[in-house]
């Protein structure tokens, strides 16, 4: 099967963010909604989310 051009993309993309320092993903995931931010999240860690959040209030 030939690696297509989505493919490369895709893996240059990955291997932009592996790189990044923790300041530089910290500006990333700054510019992205918070919807999109916990889109990748699942049930376990939301709940966690939603359980550290009620202790800071």
């Amino acid at each position: 099967m030939a690696y297509t051009m989505d493919e490369f993309i895709r893996e240059a993309h990955q291997n932009v963010l592996q790189r990044l320092t923790p300041e530089e993903r910290q500006a990333f995931l700054d510019r992205l909604d918070p919807d999109e931010r916990l889109r990748g999240l699942g049930p376990e860690e939301l709940q966690k989310l939603k359980d550290d959040l009620k202790r800071l209030n």
